[in-house]
Order: structure tokens, then C-alpha cells, then sequence
């Protein structure tokens, strides 16, 4: 606390450089956010991939409907989530085969993917049809 205010420095995070870079994505993405979210009055969120995991950087809350349990700073594995698979399925092709090599997926829940090439199909087919999806892969 320095004159009566609080502030938040970039040495509370892991990585200071990371830490800015994810303030200067969240700065200059808000406005698209927030038109999206005015657009679809759902739910919107930013995250940002940090090795083999997503991490929330914003969240703008749907107006209409129930709060979701996600929240900022928050990070979540990339093999079974909807984002996760996104991500992954727009990496240049070299760096998500070593992406994809280094995932090792861990059953969470009856609907997990249970290995590497079922998760390739999934990438794979995010990557054509533009849109991805998770079935309680991660949460009941």
C-alpha cells in the first residue's frame, strides 16, 4: 500500500514480463470484448496459453444469464476445455506437434479424453469446422 492505495506489481506474478503482457491484452482487447459480449449478451472470456495450460486474463459476465465459476487468473489444461482445444488447433503446425507430444491427459471426468490421438482428432476438427466445444471434460 503506498499513500493510502493499494497497487498490484508486476513481482506478485511468476513472471513479470508475462504478467505485463497479459495487462497490455487485456487493455487492448476490452473493446472488442465488450462488443462481443453487447453482440451475443453471453458470457465472454480472453485467455491466453502458457505452456500446456489456458489462463483467464478477462472475463465480462453475460447480462442475461446465471454467473459462470470461471475466473481471472485462473488456469485450466488445454485437452479438456472448449478454449484449450482452440488454442491448440491454431498453433503453427510445428510447435502443436510439440505441444501435443508433451500432453498427457488425466482423467477428470467420464467424458475426459483419455489420449493424445483422440485429442489430435479433436484439434484436428476444430481447426476445420472453426468452433470447439467440451462435454464435462474438465467439470461435471
Amino acid at each position: 500500500m503506498k499513500g493510502g492505495r493499494y497497487h498490484i506489481e508486476a513481482t506478485c506474478f511468476p513472471s513479470e514480463r508475462s504478467a505485463l503482457s497479459h495487462l497490455e491484452i487485456r487493455r487492448l482487447s476490452l473493446p472488442y470484448l465488450k462488443a462481443l459480449s453487447e453482440h451475443t449478451r453471453e458470457t465472454v472470456h480472453l485467455l491466453v496459453r502458457q505452456g500446456l495450460r489456458a489462463i483467464y486474463v478477462e472475463k465480462l459476465e453475460s447480462p442475461q444469464l446465471p454467473t459462470t465459476i470461471s475466473r481471472i487468473g485462473v488456469s485450466v489444461p488445454l485437452y479438456c476445455t472448449a478454449v484449450g482445444k482452440i488454442l491448440l488447433a491454431y498453433l503453427p503446425a510445428d510447435e502443436q506437434a510439440q505441444v501435443l507430444r508433451q500432453i498427457e491427459p488425466k482423467f477428470r471426468t467420464a467424458h475426459t479424453i483419455r489420449n493424445t490421438e483422440e485429442l489430435r482428432k479433436q484439434v484436428d476438427r476444430v481447426r476445420r469446422c472453426g468452433y470447439s466445444f467440451d462435454l464435462e471434460e474438465l467439470y461435471f
